[in-house]
């Protein structure tokens, strides 16, 4: 789905803020909205690679979903509409706003949302997966990594504090 020239396209641009600003007028043309991320000149690259992981990562899970609950003949349309229509707009985005700001401070207090109430789930979805007869890696995985994150004292925290283990070394 081509997106450039579109009203919906995003065009990501990073550097110097005075060439951005100059040309604004003539980059708005190749989508409706430009954004300037950042000085770096490869921010915009590093907000593209994060976004099409983001992208996979939500797509792939809507396969494995699709894929469970096909198995009691559910069509992967009618699914969408209750996956999109209310579920990521009403507890997946929601779950971001609150979280954000969270990883952002470093402030990690678990309240529901503990990393111990969120591996509970993964392996709901874990051994549902396999008794529905779905490829089960991806819930696997990540609750191999919570169960990883539970050995290392994080169980009471909340799951936002697991992205200390998608972090690597921090330069500089």
């Amino acid at each position: 789905m081509p997106a450039v020239g579109q009203p919906d396209a995003v065009i990501l641009y990073s550097g110097d803020r005075a060439v951005f600003d100059t040309h604004r007028s003539t980059l708005d043309v190749l989508g409706g909205a430009s954004s300037h991320v950042g000085t770096d000149p490869g921010l915009a690259v590093l907000y593209n690679t994060a976004l099409l992981g983001f992208m996979y990562a939500t797509v792939n899970g809507f396969y494995h979903a699709a894929a469970l609950v096909g198995t009691a003949g559910v069509s992967a349309t009618e699914f969408e509409s209750m996956a999109t229509g209310w579920f990521l707009n009403s507890v997946v985005v929601p779950i971001l706003d609150d979280q954000a700001p969270k990883i952002d401070a470093g402030e990690f207090a678990g309240t529901i949302d503990t990393t111990e109430m969120n591996l509970t789930a993964l392996e709901h979805v874990t051994r549902t997966s396999e008794d529905h007869e779905v490829n089960a890696a991806l819930p696997r995985h990540l609750a191999e990594l919570t169960r990883q994150a539970i050995a290392d004292g994080l169980a009471g925290e909340s799951y936002a504090s697991m992205i200390k283990y998608y972090r690597g070394p921090r330069k500089g």
